[in-house]
């Protein structure tokens, strides 16, 4: 490895600690009360293993128009940050999973990545979770809304961070 990429290395671990550091700090310290922790991910999911969330900075648009308008149709008037759903969905499975027959899941399991979008928001794997998430957020909102007031600017500070950061970091 040359002295560059070791360099390289650093100012990565040194960004991620900092900024990421703190939003799981924040997320993390919620989560306690479901006995899971989180860390930044490609995307969302839970690890029903180790019981963790991996959580996603950003995803494709079309994915979050999806899931966003997925959600609106059980209830118009709700909305929240995608962000928020998201990780609350992904808390859903947590809740959830212990409920879905074990040859549902298996399907579930061995099928989700051909599946079409509706397919797969409308499985009762996903569909569970997204139903817990909405019903927890609905019943739960001045504590949604504090974790997201705690978060949201932490993700901002990320964000341009990464902006004025001088440093490719994700090469």
């Amino acid at each position: 490895m040359s002295f560059a990429s070791k360099i390289h290395d650093v100012a990565v671990m040194e960004f991620r600690e900092k900024y990421v550091g703190k939003i799981n700090a924040e997320l993390n310290k919620y989560l306690t009360r479901f006995d899971l922790t989180a860390d930044l991910a490609p995307d969302f999911f839970y690890d029903e293993r180790e019981e963790w969330i991996g959580y996603a900075l950003a995803t494709p648009a079309e994915d979050e128009k999806s899931f966003r308008e997925f959600v609106e149709s059980f209830n118009p008037k709700f909305y929240y940050h995608d962000f928020i759903v998201s990780l609350f969905h992904e808390i859903g499975h947590h809740e959830t999973l212990h409920t879905i027959d074990e040859v549902t899941r298996n399907e579930y399991d061995c099928f989700r990545w051909s599946m079409t979008t509706m397919e797969y928001f409308t499985h009762p794997v996903e569909l569970e979770a997204t139903l817990w998430a909405i019903e927890y957020i609905e019943t739960h909102i001045d504590e949604v809304n504090e974790l997201w007031l705690a978060v949201q600017p932490l993700i901002v500070e990320f964000f341009d961070a990464l902006n004025e950061s001088e440093v490719a970091l994700w090469a």
